[in-house]
């Protein structure tokens, strides 16, 4: 199965169609975003930044949400922010990006009225309403919205059964931090639920667990390529929680010769491809990794998970003793011919 077809750039007599509006509007706009004073200007805007002919534009008269994520901006984390960028810029809601260690100064900075957390910190900032994007927590403690990614490498694990494969490999970045506690397709045990719920045989050896960061991405993966190489049994399929993660199994395979899928299966998770049109320089990682032959088979983050958390959001700030929720979204499967039929004869 192909990628889904991704959204190309408007031109600005596109836009100006799109939005019914004169071109003339549309290059008023561009000139002076502050003349987008009514929902169908705002519209116009909108479609400006998304298509890269304006940068980020914060409205005086709309409100302000924080998105915090990871201290140390590791890589996995972009599709979630990517998603909810588009969401905020539909509805004219001003977002910024934070790092966990940096909350403090960045709540005081720009005084926002909510936070959507990619992490499940050790305490909250009590001061504001909170949303947390997490599977499995506590809805006692704080609304949580989710996407059901281990369900979704489980579905991944079953496919790559039913082509054949017995022993898959699984790679995960360990970035567990005393004061931050991360999503649980990081944890050891809840992979192995995947093993066993498809009653494929689990042994120690099949998951690599590695310190990373952005700093360290490019060597820890080399590390994680010599181990799988070096496995007397090697697995014929390779699944990782995040597609920038593949990169370097791509890479290497190719200088040995080793063919995808016809030697050894590779998946990803994240649908990183969907995202390319907004990435920049400073994100080649995740470019390169968008742009890999064949593409990736991976799990697409569910689009609502960013709308419902930002209603959850709306409505706490809105009504701050309204009771906390927890709802969990299975992700989109997205099958392509970077998996295939078990190969019998393993280098």
């Amino acid at each position: 199965m192909s990628l889904r077809e991704q959204k190309k750039v408007y031109t600005m007599n596109e836009i100006s169609a799109e939005c019914g509006v004169s071109l003339s509007t549309v290059y008023r706009i561009l000139r002076d975003p502050s003349r987008a004073n009514n929902p169908l200007r705002r519209q116009v805007r909108a479609h400006l930044i998304q298509n890269g002919y304006l940068p980020e534009y914060h409205s005086d008269d709309a409100i302000t949400i924080v998105n915090v994520i990871t201290s140390g901006n590791h890589l996995h984390q972009s599709s979630f922010h990517f998603l909810l960028q588009k969401v905020c810029l539909e509805r004219q809601i001003n977002l910024v990006l934070c790092e966990h260690s940096n909350l403090e100064k960045t709540v005081h900075s720009v005084k926002p009225s909510g936070l959507i957390y990619n992490i499940c910190p050790e305490t909250f900032y009590e001061k504001l309403p909170s949303v947390i994007i997490h599977a499995g927590y506590n809805s006692a403690m704080c609304t949580s919205v989710g996407e059901d990614d281990i369900g979704g490498i489980s579905a991944i694990f079953a496919k790559l059964k039913d082509l054949g494969h017995k022993r898959i490999f699984y790679f995960s970045p360990d970035l567990y931090d005393d004061d931050q506690m991360f999503q649980d397709r990081f944890i050891a045990d809840r992979i192995k639920r995947c093993y066993v719920l498809n009653g494929l045989e689990f042994k120690e050896e099949l998951l690599c667990f590695r310190k990373i960061s952005r700093e360290t991405h490019e060597e820890v993966m080399s590390e994680a390529v010599k181990y799988f190489l070096s496995m007397e049994d090697r697995p014929t399929a390779i699944v990782t929680p995040s597609d920038v993660y593949c990169e370097a199994f791509y890479n290497r395979f190719r200088q040995l010769g080793i063919k995808i899928p016809q030697d050894v299966s590779v998946a990803g998770y994240g649908n990183i491809r969907r995202y390319k049109d907004f990435m920049d320089e400073s994100s080649l990682p995740l470019k390169r990794a968008a742009a890999l032959e064949p593409p990736l088979t991976t799990c697409d983050m569910p689009e609502e998970l960013a709308s419902t958390a930002l209603d959850f959001l709306l409505e706490k700030i809105n009504n701050p003793l309204v009771r906390n929720k927890k709802l969990l979204i299975m992700p989109q499967m997205i099958f392509t011919n970077s998996i295939g039929p078990a190969s019998e004869n393993r280098n």
